[in-house]
């Protein structure tokens, strides 16, 4: 499997984007602190910052942790989670590292599956080296799990 740059670059996009949503969450809380002072607790303006700030929390950490295992390669379903939240709060921009994920499925966990796909060949080799299994049985194991 050819390993490209798109997970990485979606992955940095993620990590921007959730970046900003939780640097957004600062500033609205900064908001909320100066509205309640000057209007009070009951406020429509004070409820709708407040939602502001679940809205960007919800979407901002996703958006975050799914970039990390996405340059991290590390689990594609995370790393899509984290695209679609980022597409949820930026809408165009948000797009480009959800296609780029999506495109780059195949290129998620493949170290592990090629580490799986060793294992029968080391078996394979230890039974050849004590002599469990002809010459012509190792080659036709070889070729098989190639």
């Amino acid at each position: 499997m050819k390993r490209t740059a798109l997970p990485i670059v979606a992955g940095v996009m993620n990590i921007i984007i959730g970046s900003i949503n939780l640097l957004g969450v600062i500033g609205v809380g900064i908001a909320i602190a100066v509205v309640w002072s000057q209007v009070g607790v009951d406020s429509i303006a004070l409820a709708v910052l407040w939602i502001v700030v679940v809205v960007l929390l919800v979407f901002g950490l996703p958006s975050l942790i799914g970039g990390i295992y996405a340059v991290q390669r590390k689990n594609w379903v995370i790393a899509l989670i984290g695209s679609v939240a980022s597409f949820l709060t930026w809408s165009i921009i948000g797009l480009i590292p959800l296609i780029l994920i999506a495109l780059s499925k195949d290129e998620f966990g493949a170290g592990v599956n090629e580490a799986l796909q060793q294992i029968p060949l080391e078996v394979a080799k230890e039974r050849y080296a004590k002599g469990e299994i002809s010459k012509e049985e190792f080659e036709q194991i070889k070729k098989d799990l190639s």
